[in-house]
């Protein structure tokens, strides 16, 4: 028998235009593998709990014309808008790891 797992009444976020985004929905599990999305879906399933979580690293895509991201401002931006841990939304920052950069000479980084 395969192992099914049923998450409930969640705000689903498809990238399949035939499903769309549902406000509320179900999202059925088989195997590892989504078997059915839908406003509600009955099956006999697991119901896990637990946070899905979204993360949008397209935040300041470097260019040319762009300078470099400024810390103070990051710094201030995390004080000010998100200084609880317990908030919905948060603030991280991704740094490009040794071998993805270049310094102010155009030098890759080593």
């Amino acid at each position: 028998m395969p192992h099914r797992i049923l998450i409930k009444g969640e705000f689903v976020l498809s990238m399949d235009p035939q499903v769309g985004d549902l406000p509320v929905g179900d999202v059925l599990i088989e195997d590892g593998q989504i078997a059915a999305i839908g406003p509600t879906t009955d099956a006999d399933a697991d119901c896990d709990s637990g946070i899905t979580t979204v993360l949008d690293w397209s935040h300041r895509n470097n260019g040319p014309d762009c300078d470099q991201p400024k810390i103070g401002a990051l710094r201030k931006l995390r004080e000010t808008e998100f200084s609880s841990d317990d908030q919905l939304l948060g603030l991280a920052m991704a740094a490009r790891g040794s071998g993805t950069t270049t310094d102010a000479r155009g030098n890759g980084s080593r």
